[in-house]
C-alpha cells in the first residue's frame, strides 16, 4: 500500500477543467434544458463549502448561467408556441400559480419519504386564490426556509444547501412556466428526478445521524432498501412498452 505522508495530490489544469465543464453542461442542457438550474446548484455547493464566498468563487459559473437561463426560457417559449401550452387551462393569475406551487413544493419530497400510492398521471386538482392547501404548502416552505437558515450555525450549513439546491432545482416545475402536461396534471414523478438529489442527500445524512445516535448499523438502511423493492417492481411495470 501506499503510506500517508507520500500521498500527491494529482495535478490541477484549471483551464482545462473549466473546458470541460462548460462542455458537458452545453450536451446536457441541449440534450434536455431541465438542468438549466445546475449553475445556481453549483454556486450554492460552493456557498456550503466556503461560506465565505468571493467574486472570483463565481465568476466561472457566469457562462453557464447564461446559457442556461437562455436555454430554460427557450424552452418556455416553445412549450407555448409549438407545444401548445396556452388557452383557457393556463389562464392563471400569479396568486394561483403560488398556490399551484405551494402544493407541489411538498408533493414531492412527500412521496420521495412515503413512494405510496404512485401514478403515472397523478389527479389534476383545481387551482384558486382560496387553496389553502396551496397557502399552507408556501407557509411551511418560508418557514423551514427561515428555521434552516436561522440555525445554520447548530446545524451545518448542508440542510440549508439541500433545501435550497432543491428549491432551485424544482422551481421551473412548480407552476411559474406554462407546461403543457398541466393539461393534466400539475405534478408528475419525472418533473423531480433532477430535484430528488438534493432531498435524498439530506435524507440519506439524517438516517445515518439517527443510526448513529441509536448505536445501530447500515443494516437498518439495507433493509429499508428491500421494502422499496416491491414498490420501484411495480412502478416499473408502467413503463413495460408504449401501449402500456
Amino acid at each position: 500500500g501506499f503510506r500517508d505522508d507520500k500521498r500527491t495530490e494529482p495535478p490541477v489544469n484549471a483551464s482545462r477543467d473549466w473546458w470541460l465543464s462548460l462542455s458537458i453542461f452545453v450536451v446536457a442542457v441541449f440534450a434536455k434544458t431541465v438542468v438549466c438550474t445546475l449553475p445556481v446548484a453549483l454556486a450554492i455547493i460552493l456557498w456550503w463549502k466556503r461560506p465565505q464566498l468571493k467574486r472570483a468563487d463565481l465568476t466561472p459559473l457566469l457562462p453557464h448561467l447564461a446559457l442556461g437561463v437562455g436555454l430554460g426560457l427557450m424552452t418556455a417559449w416553445l412549450e407555448r408556441t409549438s407545444v401548445g401550452a396556452q388557452g383557457e387551462i393556463w389562464n392563471l393569475s400569479w396568486l394561483e400559480r403560488i398556490t399551484i406551487a405551494g402544493r407541489a413544493f411538498w408533493f414531492y419530497p412527500l412521496k420521495l419519504l412515503v413512494p405510496y400510492p404512485l401514478a403515472f398521471i397523478y389527479p389534476r386538482w383545481t387551482p384558486g386564490v382560496h387553496d389553502w392547501p396551496g397557502w399552507c404548502g408556501v407557509f411551511a416552505a418560508c418557514l423551514c426556509a427561515t428555521l434552516l437558515w436561522y440555525y445554520r450555525m447548530k446545524l451545518g450549513h448542508g440542510p440549508i444547501a439541500a433545501f435550497a439546491i432543491y428549491a432551485v432545482t424544482i422551481a421551473p416545475a412548480l407552476g411559474f412556466f406554462d407546461l403543457y402536461f398541466f393539461y393534466y396534471s400539475f405534478v408528475q414523478d419525472h418533473f423531480q428526478y433532477h430535484a430528488s438529489i438534493a432531498v435524498l442527500t439530506l435524507m440519506a445524512s439524517g438516517l445515518v445521524l439517527v443510526l448513529r445516535r441509536l448505536d445501530r448499523n447500515d443494516w437498518y438502511a439495507a433493509l429499508l432498501l428491500l421494502l422499496m423493492l416491491p414498490l420501484a417492481w411495480r412502478q416499473s411495470a408502467q413503463f413495460k412498452d408504449a401501449q402500456t
